[in-house]
C-alpha cells in the first residue's frame, strides 16, 4: 500500500502538522513519526492519539481506522507534560477575527443635513461618552448619529427638526444592531409632537474638560418635544458605542485549550491518594449490585403486620400481668420481637432477589476483568447481547446470600403447601367419583383431627391465603356444573327449539343425575358451597 499523509491535531498547543507513514503502518510507527516532526519531540511513552473519541493502542494498524479513500485523516494528538524532550510548540496569541464589511450600511449621512458640521458638535460632548479609549477605525452609524445630533437640537430649541433620515438608512441601522443580538427600539420610529411655547432651557457647559448640557432654571416642564427628544436620547447614547465595523457579524473563535498538569501529580503533592482510571476510560461499575436500599422496601406489607403484632401484645399484656410473672413479660416481648423481625426480613429477602433476577437479565453490568481489558467494541457487545435478551454466562453464578434466600424460600414454601392441602387431594377424589362409587361419610374422629389441624395451621397467614386459594379452585368446577343444570330462561312464543338447545338439555339431564347418584352428605356440602360467596381479597 502506498504512503499515507496523516494530520495531526495538538489541540493543547492550537498546533497542527503532517506527517508521512505507510499504509501498514501501527499507532507506535505512527508516534514514532510524531515524535520526529513534532516540536519538543515528545517521547512516543507520553503520547496518546485519539480518532473519533476513542484512544487508539499500539497494536493497531492504520489501514483499518479508514475504509473509505475520501475520509478526512486526522488524529488528535495528547503529550504528558513530562514527556516533551524538547520546546513545546508556543500557543499563539488569540488576535481579533476578521470582521466582514458592511457593504449596505453608508459611511455618511447625505449632505443635505440639517445641521452644521461645527455648530453641531459645539452642542454636545465632542468625544461620544465612552471609559475603554476608541479605535482608529471608529465611525458611528450614520443614522444613529444623527438621530441623536437632532433630540440634542429638539431639547435646547423645544422645535422638532424639520429633516429626519430617509429610509435606506433607518433599514442599514436596524439591520447593524439587531446583527449584534440588540433589539430595535421603537421610539426611533416615532415622529416628533407638534412644538409648543415654552419649555426647558439649556446652556453649553464645560466639566473636566468635556462639553455638556446643563439645565438653566428648575421652575419650567418640558414640552412634549423635549420629552421625546430625552426618550431618544436615553437609546441614542448606549447605541453610539456602535462602530460601523463592530456591528457586523463576527465568527466566533475556537477556546484555546490549555493542557492542566496532571491530576495524578497534583494529588500526590498534595498527599493525597491518586485517581485509578479503569482500562479504555471505561467508569467503575458498581461494586455491589445486591446490597439493599431501605427505600425500596414497601411500607404496605410492612406495617400491617406490624400494626396487628401491637394489638396481639397489648392484648396480651391485658390478660397478662408482667410485673407479677416476670417470666410472661419475658416470653412476650421475645415473641413480640421475632414478630417483627419477620416482615422485615421478608422485605429485605424480596428486593435482594429481585435484584439477583435484575442483574441475571443483565449480564452486561457485571464488573469487568481490570486485569485483561476487553478489547475496543467488547463493551458495546455486551451491551446488545444484554439488550437482545441473551442467557448469562455459564460462570455467572448467584452469590451465596441470593442463593441462601432462593433456598430458605423454597423450604418454607413447600412447609406451607403442606400445611394448605391437607386433605384436599383425597377429598377432591371422593367428590370426581362420588356418583360412581358410594363413599362413606367420615366419622367425628376424623372431622375433629382436620378441624384443630386446619385452626392452628391457618394461624399463620401464609397458609390461610393458600387454603382459600386451594378451596377456590375445587370449588369453581361445582360452581360451574350446577350452573349447567339450572333450568334455562323460558323461550319466547315465536322461538323454536334448535338442536344446540337439545344438545344442552341432554347435558343438563346428565348432570342432574349424576347429582342425584352422589351421596347426601356430598350433596350438603356442594349445597353449602353454592350458597357462601368467595371472598375476593387474595393477595
Amino acid at each position: 500500500m502506498s504512503n499515507l499523509d496523516l494530520r495531526i491535531e495538538l489541540p493543547a498547543y492550537s498546533h497542527s502538522f503532517n506527517i508521512h507513514v505507510s499504509g501498514t503502518s501501527n499507532v507506535r510507527q505512527v508516534k514514532e513519526e510524531i515524535s520526529k516532526t513534532c516540536p519538543g519531540q515528545p517521547r512516543i511513552d507520553g503520547q496518546r492519539l485519539i480518532w473519533r473519541g476513542r484512544n487508539l493502542a499500539n497494536e493497531e494498524k492504520v489501514e483499518d481506522l479508514w475504509k473509505s479513500s475520501t475520509d478526512s485523516r486526522i488524529l488528535h494528538l495528547a503529550v504528558h507534560p513530562s514527556a516533551w524532550e524538547g520546546q513545546p510548540p508556543e500557543v499563539p496569541t488569540p488576535e481579533t477575527p476578521a470582521q466582514d464589511d458592511l457593504s449596505s450600511l453608508p459611511m455618511s449621512p447625505p449632505a443635505t443635513s440639517y445641521f452644521p458640521p461645527t455648530p453641531s458638535r459645539m452642542l454636545f460632548p465632542l468625544e461620544i461618552p465612552s471609559i475603554a479609549p476608541r479605535a482608529a477605525s471608529y465611525q458611528p452609524i450614520p443614522f444613529i448619529a444623527l438621530k441623536h445630533q437632532n433630540a440634542i437640537q429638539a431639547l435646547m430649541t423645544g422645535a422638532a427638526p424639520p429633516y429626519e433620515a430617509n429610509d435606506e438608512l433607518r433599514d442599514a441601522a436596524k439591520t447593524s444592531i439587531e446583527r449584534v443580538g440588540w433589539i430595535w427600539p421603537a421610539v426611533l420610529d416615532e415622529a416628533y409632537p407638534p412644538s409648543q411655547p415654552g419649555g426647558l432651557s439649556y446652556e453649553p457647559t464645560v466639566i473636566g474638560g468635556q462639553r455638556y448640557l446643563s439645565l438653566v432654571g428648575n421652575n419650567a416642564t418640558a414640552t412634549p418635544v423635549q420629552i421625546h427628544a430625552l426618550s431618544i436620547l436615553s437609546y441614542t447614547f448606549s447605541l453610539l458605542n456602535l462602530s460601523v465595523s463592530s456591528s457586523t457579524i463576527t465568527r466566533p473563535s475556537a477556546p484555546i485549550t490549555v493542557t492542566s498538569p496532571e491530576v495524578n501529580q497534583l494529588l500526590q503533592q498534595l498527599g493525597l491518594p491518586q485517581l485509578r482510571v479503569a482500562p479504555n476510560q471505561n467508569p467503575n461499575q458498581n461494586q455491589n449490585d445486591i446490597r439493599p436500599q431501605l427505600r425500596e422496601i414497601p411500607l404496605r406489607p410492612l406495617l400491617m403486620p406490624v400494626l396487628l403484632l401491637v394489638f396481639r401484645t397489648v392484648l396480651l399484656l391485658y390478660f397478662v400481668a408482667p410485673a407479677r410473672k416476670p417470666i410472661f413479660g419475658v416470653l412476650i416481648l421475645a415473641w413480640m420481637l421475632y414478630e417483627m423481625w419477620q416482615p422485615i426480613r421478608n422485605g429485605l429477602l424480596r428486593v435482594r432477589v429481585q435484584r439477583i433476577d435484575l442483574n441475571n437479565l443483565n449480564p452486561d453490568r457485571q464488573q469487568p476483568n481490570i486485569n485483561n481489558p476487553a478489547p475496543p467494541g467488547a463493551v458495546n457487545n455486551n451491551v446488545a447481547q444484554g439488550r437482545a435478551g441473551a442467557a448469562p454466562l455459564a460462570g455467572n453464578e448467584q452469590g451465596p446470600l441470593g442463593l441462601g434466600a432462593r433456598q430458605l424460600d423454597a423450604q418454607a414454601g413447600v412447609v406451607l403447601d403442606t400445611l394448605a392441602n391437607l386433605n384436599l387431594q383425597e377429598e377432591q377424589i371422593i367428590i370426581d367419583q362420588s356418583h360412581l362409587v358410594p363413599a362413606p361419610e367420615p366419622g367425628i374422629g376424623h372431622k375433629l383431627v382436620t378441624f384443630l389441624g386446619l385452626l392452628f395451621a391457618t394461624l399463620h397467614p401464609a397458609v390461610w391465603d393458600r387454603r382459600r386459594a386451594a378451596l377456590r379452585r375445587r370449588e369453581g368446577p361445582i360452581r360451574m356444573e350446577a350452573n349447567m343444570a339450572r333450568d334455562p330462561p323460558a323461550r319466547g312464543p315465536d322461538e323454536e327449539e334448535t338442536e344446540e338447545d337439545r344438545r344442552t338439555a341432554e347435558t343438563r339431564q346428565q348432570l342432574r343425575e349424576r347429582q342425584a347418584r352422589r351421596p347426601l352428605w356430598i350433596r350438603r356440602y356442594i349445597a353449602r358451597a353454592l350458597a357462601e360467596e368467595w371472598v375476593d381479597d387474595l393477595d
